[in-house]
This record gives structure tokens, C-alpha cells and sequence, in this order.
């Protein structure tokens, strides 16, 4: 199980080269946790107290590449884009994480969630979900087929491989990428500091 990590510098992740990450470590499926560096990232981070702000699926459509990602962003909602995007650098340090799923399980979580691709970002419902995290009275907006990063996540896994968090039938806010990462099922693999070569 991956742990709450409160530092960075100090959590134990092996840190590896970006040529280790592509060629040793990442397989197809995996999960990849961001840590940002803008000023809507470093909201999230602060209000869940973890250091993510964003978690995307990756995958390999071709032997020969590139590495893709599944993933709903503020921009484009949900949409395949490329990993080489996130490895540059442009977000920050990334967790490379996996959980202990066979082919068919990827392989069913990666159609759930590629069949709601063109989906809008759910922003409201992610804007209330922090508020409602740092001030617990503040309602959550409640999902309407709109995603943000963990909830096209945990929606995916949900028929297979379901996570152990469950909506607060109340507050029924999907999961931040915290939820996602302390799950009991996954595993934190190696990190890609910002600054890796």
C-alpha cells in the first residue's frame, strides 16, 4: 500500500533517471501522480494535504510508442494526450504507481474510461470539493457525468477493480488523488523528479 507522503524529499521513493522511467519501471496501466507546480495545483495539494495535485493513467496503444495518457484536465476534459508532456518537467515531480491488476482488469478500466472520453471537466464540482474539505459545512456539487483526474480514476476501476474509498452519500464528492494513491491496492514504484535528465 502506498503511504501519505508529507515530503517529497524524505518519502523513500527510489528517484530514477527519465530513461530508467520509460524503459525499467513504467507499464502499461500504471498510475502517474503529479505533483504541480501552478497556483491551482498548490490549491489542491494544500486542501487535501498531499503533495498531488493530478493522477493520469498510462498506457501503450503501439509497441513501438508513444506512451499515452488517460486523463481529464480543466483544458480538455477527458482526452487521450501524451506522457512526454508530464516527463519534460511541465508538472513537477511525478510518482510512477501500479496496482496488482491482470491484463483483462487494465484492459476493461482502460475501455470504461476511454468510452467517456469528450467529457466535460467537472471544475465546480472539484472547486467544491476543496472548500468543502477545508470548511466540512460547504456543500459539494454533486457529480453529473462531468470528471476531474481521480474521479475518471476511480469511475474506471469501479466495475473490475474497485478502489476501497465509496461516495459520502451526502457529499457524494469523488475521490482527490490522495484517495486514489492510499489506496490499500496500490503500489508506489519510483519517482521522476522535476528535474531529472
Amino acid at each position: 500500500m502506498a503511504l501519505h507522503i508529507a515530503n517529497i524529499d524524505t518519502c523513500g521513493i527510489p528517484a530514477v533517471s527519465k530513461d530508467d522511467f520509460y524503459r525499467k519501471y513504467l507499464q502499461w496501466g500504471d498510475l502517474v501522480f503529479c505533483c504541480g507546480d501552478s497556483a491551482i495545483a498548490k490549491g489542491i495539494e494544500q486542501a487535501t494535504g498531499s503533495p498531488f495535485s493530478h493522477v493520469l493513467m498510462a498506457h501503450l496503444p503501439y509497441a513501438q510508442g508513444p506512451w499515452m495518457t488517460l486523463e481529464a484536465t480543466m483544458t480538455k476534459g477527458v482526452h487521450f494526450g501524451l506522457l512526454s508532456d508530464y516527463t519534460g518537467g511541465q508538472d513537477g515531480t511525478l510518482i510512477l504507481a501500479r496496482r496488482g491488476l491482470t491484463p483483462m482488469q487494465k484492459m476493461s478500466i482502460l475501455e470504461t474510461m476511454a468510452g467517456l472520453v469528450d467529457d466535460k471537466y467537472d471544475w465546480k464540482q472539484e472547486v467544491s470539493t476543496v472548500a468543502h474539505r477545508l470548511l466540512r459545512f460547504l456543500p459539494v456539487a454533486h457529480p453529473k457525468g462531468e470528471l476531474y483526474c481521480s474521479g475518471l480514476v476511480w469511475t474506471g476501476a469501479q466495475e473490475v477493480a474497485p478502489y476501497a474509498y465509496t461516495l459520502d452519500p451526502e457529499h457524494p464528492n469523488y475521490p482527490a488523488p490522495e484517495d486514489i494513491y492510499t489506496d490499500p491496492s496500490v503500489q508506489a514504484v519510483c519517482m521522476l523528479r522535476k528535474d531529472a535528465a
